[in-house]
């Protein structure tokens, strides 16, 4: 069985080589999307000895919260489902980090019935219902909130500006055509599901063009639809053990949540930094090494 690790990247070479070597270590392959505003030549200098790296052509800017999130990931499950040798696709980012042997992961998802992708419905009342359903402009350096200048006065001014139009208007999005679900932008899938899923969005103009001024696009369009899919019974938690305790979350983690982790029995953990959590990614790696994989 192949898995395709499918990686979001915009930062920290050596860290995404550190990831890479991990996921190579027995075969698999690591399909990458390099975020348009990194610098290629780098990236692919730290990766150059690794076996089974594929840089995905087409690149794009991924804003945060942005819409630009699903079709990068779109893109990757694409290229990766033309290896016909690959049975399980993984989206990860540069963030995550295996935390339970890949061999390990392998025996589980060749006797598991499940999408690994977890979400739930949600309506008017729920807090997220309004990331959906005003209008949120994440895609644009100057009108994201982490956007590449976020402390000039004149882009805060604009986007505090647009904002209050949208609010005082009561400006709202139409409903989304299938009842809304909200979950994992991390998930594990099958080869069939990640192929219906890919296929339905691609195919299918009205679920980017709906979503495109949303905001958190990449935790409710997969979701939605495999909600609504013939996998829709097969669909439960993701894979990851992250942490939600801290507000803005996830929190970073440290050598001090390994006891959490390793008794969590996920088989990633999110979200790593490469300095914060340098002695967690050190415990990580040698408890990998000690099981063989």
């Amino acid at each position: 069985m192949s898995i395709a690790f499918l990686i979001l990247a915009h930062q920290h070479p050596q860290a995404l080589r550190r990831l890479c070597q991990q996921l190579t270590r027995e075969g698999d392959g690591c399909w990458i999307h390099l975020d348009a505003s990194a610098d290629a030549t780098t990236f692919q200098a730290a990766l150059a000895d690794l076996p089974g790296i594929r840089w995905l052509d087409t690149r794009q800017r991924v804003w945060w919260a942005g819409s630009g999130f699903v079709d990068a990931a779109t893109h990757l499950i694409e290229a990766a489902l033309q290896d016909p040798a690959v049975e399980h696709l993984a989206l990860l980012s540069a963030s995550c980090y295996p935390c339970r042997p890949l061999s390990a992961l392998r025996q589980y998802l060749a006797t598991s019935a499940h999408e690994h992708i977890g979400y739930r419905a949600i309506d008017e009342q729920h807090r997220f219902w309004n990331r959906y359903h005003r209008f949120h402009f994440m895609d644009h350096e100057w009108l994201n909130p982490r956007g590449a200048a976020v402390q000039a006065d004149g882009q805060q001014s604009l986007r505090q500006y647009l904002g209050d139009f949208v609010r005082d208007q009561k400006l709202t999005q139409p409903p989304v055509r299938l009842p809304l679900h909200v979950g994992s932008t991390w998930w594990v899938l099958s080869r069939a599901a990640a192929t219906w899923v890919s296929t339905k969005y691609a195919r299918e103009p009205y679920w980017r063009k709906r979503f495109r001024f949303t905001r958190n696009a990449d935790e409710a369009v997969y979701t939605t639809l495999l909600a609504h899919s013939p996998f829709a019974t097969r669909c439960k938690g993701n894979l990851h053990h992250i942490d939600w305790t801290v507000q803005p979350g996830p929190k970073t983690l440290t050598l001090e949540d390994w006891p959490t982790i390793a008794a969590s029995g996920k088989f990633f953990v999110r979200k790593t930094d490469p300095v914060l959590s340098a002695a967690l990614l050190d415990r990580l790696d040698q408890a990998l090494d000690a099981a063989g994989g």
